[in-house]
């Protein structure tokens, strides 16, 4: 398992020269950093493995020099690893695209939905996006309100090994409603709660945020602590459970109407999709990129 750690601050287009200078004198170089030309010039961004001695040096002299950054830790688990595992979260490490949404003309039921927020609402129809978000190429894909799309290619696949738990539904393109080579994984079955034990699942409930009436919207991963999703054993059988499932736990804030005042819109916060280890040996063998997974115990 690899620990890396990724380092971003941004002191704007000022401030430029500065953190071109304190970089270099850190023995860093300028990888990562938005230079003149760029539209976000000053931004810098750039992962380290954990025990890269630059890394400590890049600490220190943004520390030194009184330079706010973050940090986002993450453990790259090799294959033999992510095997011992019965389930894994499956998300996507590639740029989001926007749409998806209500706002895009995605239709929900709200009938079962929390009645102060709306999570839980039922996609009643294809997922619409619009022509300039559709990817050209790849096999998995997510919108930025947490739909998982995957390719022809991938969808034909897993009908052919009748992978369980799950319904294909093809989007279409927002304006025509014209198929696309995409298509929404949608699960039939949700997980109870995460356990106490689950590590790395942050939970905002501040004012004006996260639901107080269902307490499911507003999970995210933290930042610190890679998440490590923890399940118990008398409650789930992962030999009864079918090869895809979803969280109980919904990713993204959940807004039941639009509202012009604090600047949001419709939209509902969306589960993580679980996948089981033949799903995973799917993947593997069409060498499917940019699948990041994330550790699911049993105990």
């Amino acid at each position: 398992m690899r620990i890396r750690v990724f380092v971003s601050f941004n002191e704007g287009r000022s401030r430029y020269a500065f953190v071109r200078k304190l970089l270099l004198a850190a023995g860093c170089g300028t990888e990562g950093l938005s230079g003149p030309d760029d539209f976000l010039c000053g931004l810098y961004g750039r992962t380290f493995e954990a025990d890269d001695p630059l890394l400590a040096s890049l600490r220190k002299a943004l520390s030194e020099a009184g330079v706010k950054w973050s940090e986002r830790v993450s453990h790259d688990y090799l294959v033999y690893e992510l095997k011992q595992f019965p389930l894994l979260g499956l998300t996507v490490n590639r740029r989001s695209i926007d749409g998806g949404g209500p706002s895009d003309g995605t239709d929900y039921d709200l009938t079962s939905a929390c009645p102060a927020c709306g999570t839980g609402a039922v996609q009643t129809s294809p997922v619409l996006l619009r022509r300039a978000e559709v990817p050209g190429k790849g096999d998995l894909v997510q919108t930025h309100v947490w739909h998982l799309l995957i390719s022809e290619r991938l969808a034909e696949v897993f009908r052919e090994r009748a992978v369980s738990g799950i319904e294909l539904r093809q989007a279409l393109l927002r304006r025509t409603r014209a198929p696309l080579p995409w298509w929404q994984i949608l699960c039939s079955h949700t997980m109870p709660r995460a356990g106490p034990r689950t590590l790395g699942l942050l939970h905002d409930i501040s004012p004006g945020w996260g639901c107080t009436v269902c307490n499911r919207d507003m999970y995210a991963e933290s930042t610190e602590q890679p998440l490590v999703l923890v399940y118990d054993r008398a409650e789930v059988d992962p030999a009864s459970l079918p090869d895809v499932v979803q969280t109980r736990e919904c990713f993204g804030r959940s807004i039941l109407r639009d509202d012009p005042a604090r600047h949001v819109v419709q939209g509902y916060a969306q589960p993580m999709i679980l996948i089981n280890q033949k799903v995973f040996a799917i993947l593997r063998e069409l060498k499917v990129r940019h699948a990041f997974h994330t550790p699911v115990k049993i105990e």
